[in-house]
């Protein structure tokens, strides 16, 4: 699950957390960016698996988001909330890349409307992609690891 807000992203390689510097919406773009590229990687991962990943861009939904932000996300979340739509429109892409089987073959690309649409050009990046999947398995090793000590402890 991406959102247009993807579009007008960047990436902030050197600090993807937003640990400094933090601004909502540009936080909120970056991330569903990095949800696409993502996905991407995972596609070019599952090839020929029959399985498929793909993104959207479910619509401005009717879900209070933004209401207690500040600055530019609550102006920009305000004024989406008059043209928003309601949570079972919002469905309608996701029920469809999961359900028709117009697009069973279909992967690696980012939908709005139920119709494949261009997302940020950055998402077709296969270095960016690598990149964040790279930094997604460092950022989790410290859980994984966890996890799997867990795990073994449990089976012993």
């Amino acid at each position: 699950m991406s959102s247009s807000a993807n579009n007008l992203a960047r990436m902030r390689w050197n600090d993807v957390q937003y640990q400094s510097g933090y601004a909502g919406f540009l936080a909120y773009g970056q991330s569903k960016l990095m949800n696409v590229l993502f996905s991407n990687a995972l596609a070019r991962r599952l090839e020929n698996s029959g399985v498929t990943s793909n993104s959207l861009h479910p619509g401005v939904v009717r879900t209070g988001f933004g209401r207690t932000a500040s600055g530019m996300t609550k102006a920009v979340s305000w004024a989406a909330n008059l043209m928003a739509i309601s949570v079972e429109q919002r469905a309608q892409t996701s029920l469809y890349l999961a359900t028709s089987p117009a697009v069973t073959v279909v992967t690696g690309l980012y939908f709005v409307k139920q119709r494949s649409a261009q997302a940020n050009r950055i998402a077709s990046d296969e270095a960016a992609q690598e990149r964040l999947w790279a930094l997604s398995e460092k950022l989790l090793a410290p859980w994984l690891d966890s996890a799997e000590n867990t795990q073994v402890r449990a089976n012993q």
